[in-house]
């Protein structure tokens, strides 16, 4: 059975594979240090600049000279946020972030580790082959965000600690981490939800309240109160924006021009839903076509390996969108029906907590590599899980297709042409789909975990009270 050690020992307690693992962490390491810290630019620097502009009283870079708004999807506590960046030099920032963000990686996974420790003693050889192999199959999205300076391993860590503070007891720590989290970046709002659901209802409320401190009093703070308001209006326009655009038109995103690359859940079910003609910025021409300079853009044919499905206008696709959007929630509400007040199973908070952060990722309107790492903590799990023992042969095959989903497209080995049209078929947001309703069959192996309820929430995560303990 995979993970169980044969009288040689398992293939993961070979001291070969702890020296080849070394050795290529060491590769990947200084060739993310060189291009996230030395060589690139990217939204790090975006960020650097909104810092150095809020401290400049021009939130969003807006003034007299430039009235147009920069970077306004993001919530005016997050430019707070990015004033820490601009305390040390540039590139020494950036240095620093990439330092943190692989701190917060590797606390992240010992995190999920203890959250989901079966019974019995320790495995260290297990969460070292586990942790290795999940990096490995997520490799091409850590390198991308290592490059922007790791900015999406942080979310990691945040969400990663809320979770483990809540299972915990320290509600008012993974409240405080979440209204972080948020206003890090807004799609982790999809946490409030799920904690109504749940019935959480004073983790709701002061989740709220971090929240509103931290987007509306710590900037009025240094803005003050009439400057705040206006910066939050520029931020809600954007926020109307963006909504209004993708309700007409699934493939929109409201901040840049549709890419293949983009593995947004709605993204993908329009590839389905749309046909793109030629001029379309999903549209992949006939490689003959675009070197005949006799071929007008309007008739160009599409790449013989670029298939298109369904022909709805955008406004249908939209509808169904939606309407898919639907039962994907309903579907989750059912699995999720479980409260967390009654016996807590840290293999079911994990699968329900690792699954928001899933849905942090693929709902989201931007949806690029680096934004995908936020699945690492349910990828860890599933193998975890693999290879403590007793998966069945279909799980195993569902894993391999998982990798080979993630690690298929890659553009130096197939070419641009290839991995664009890859791209094309959303075969990231397929892996997300499937990791997000594999992760819930891992409940059997973890054991169950009484935990002490928060001073402040008596009904929070369960307790003594309710085990009968």
């Amino acid at each position: 059975m995979p993970g169980i050690a044969s009288e040689k020992g398992a293939w993961y307690e070979h001291p070969h594979y702890r020296t080849v693992v070394k050795i290529i962490s060491g590769i990947v390491l200084v060739a993310t240090f060189y291009t996230g810290v030395i060589k690139k630019d990217g939204d790090f620097r975006n960020h650097f600049v909104l810092g150095e502009e809020f401290l400049e009283k021009h939130p969003y870079h807006v003034s007299e000279d430039h009235p147009k708004p920069v970077c306004a999807h993001y919530p005016l506590g997050r430019l707070v946020l990015d004033v820490f960046l601009t305390v040390p030099p540039y590139r020494l920032s950036r240095a620093f972030n990439w330092v943190f963000a692989l701190i917060g990686l590797v606390l992240s996974l010992r995190l999920w580790q203890r959250m989901s420790q079966t019974p019995g003693p320790p495995r260290g050889p297990t969460f070292f082959a586990a942790a290795t192999l999940t990096l490995l199959i997520t490799l091409r999205w850590l390198v991308r965000d290592l490059a922007d300076c790791g900015q999406q391993l942080l979310l990691v860590w945040m969400l990663s600690a809320a979770g483990w503070w809540l299972i915990r007891g320290k509600s008012w720590l993974a409240r405080g981490l979440l209204g972080l989290a948020v206003t890090y970046k807004a799609t982790p709002l999809l946490f409030l939800p799920l904690l109504l659901y749940k019935r959480k209802w004073v983790a709701v409320l002061s989740m709220g309240c971090a929240i509103l401190l931290l987007n509306v009093a710590a900037p009025a703070l240094f803005l003050g109160w009439p400057k705040t308001v206006e910066a939050s209006s520029v931020f809600w326009e954007k926020a109307r924006e963006i909504s209004a655009e993708t309700r007409m038109d699934p493939t929109a995103n409201g901040v840049e021009p549709a890419k293949h690359q983009n593995r947004s859940l709605t993204s993908a079910l329009a590839r389905c839903l749309m046909t793109f003609e030629s001029g379309h910025p999903l549209f992949i021409p006939h490689p003959r076509d675009v070197t005949d300079e006799a071929v007008s853009l309007e008739r160009r044919r599409p790449h013989p390996l670029f298939l298109q499905l369904l022909d709805l206008s955008p406004r249908r696709a939209s509808h169904v969108v939606s309407a898919a959007l639907l039962v994907l929630a309903l579907g989750l509400a059912y699995r999720y029906r479980r409260p967390w007040g009654v016996i807590v199973d840290s293999g079911s908070f994990s699968a329900e907590w690792t699954g928001a952060m899933i849905l942090c990722a693929i709902l989201s309107p931007l949806c690029w590599g680096q934004h995908m790492v936020l699945l690492i903590p349910a990828v860890f799990l599933i193998i975890s899980d693999h290879l403590s023992g007793g998966s069945p042969r279909r799980r195993t095959l569902m894993l391999c297709l998982i990798a080979g989903l993630i690690l298929g497209p890659q553009r130096e080995l197939i070419g641009r042409e290839l991995w664009v049209i890859l791209h094309s078929y959303k075969l990231g947001t397929v892996a997300a789909l499937l990791i997000l309703f594999l992760v819930p069959g891992l409940r059997r192996p973890f054991e169950r975990r009484d935990v002490l309820p928060d001073r402040d929430d008596p009904g929070d995560i369960g307790g003594p009270q309710k085990l009968g303990v």
